[in-house]
């Protein structure tokens, strides 16, 4: 079993740092990577709006039992 669990919740963003060179963060491969390496457990939310954002932290806070092994955020 895993030593932790993640609850990972992401929002779209880019860094531009010149008129041609934008960095986009994408978290899934390294998620999937711990996943596969470590063998933890990965909820993943896309966030849109600062209303997704506090739905999903309700919905984590009043659903303890199906996160009850989650431990990372």
């Amino acid at each position: 079993m895993a030593l932790h669990n993640i609850i990972c919740l992401v929002a779209e963003w880019q860094f531009r740092y010149d008129k041609d060179k934008t960095f986009n963060l994408n978290t899934q491969p390294l998620l999937h990577w711990l996943k596969e390496f470590h063998g933890c457990d990965i909820i993943y939310r896309h966030i849109l709006t600062k209303e997704d954002l506090q739905y999903y932290l309700k919905y984590f806070a009043t659903h303890k039992r199906e996160t009850k092994g989650y431990d990372i955020v």
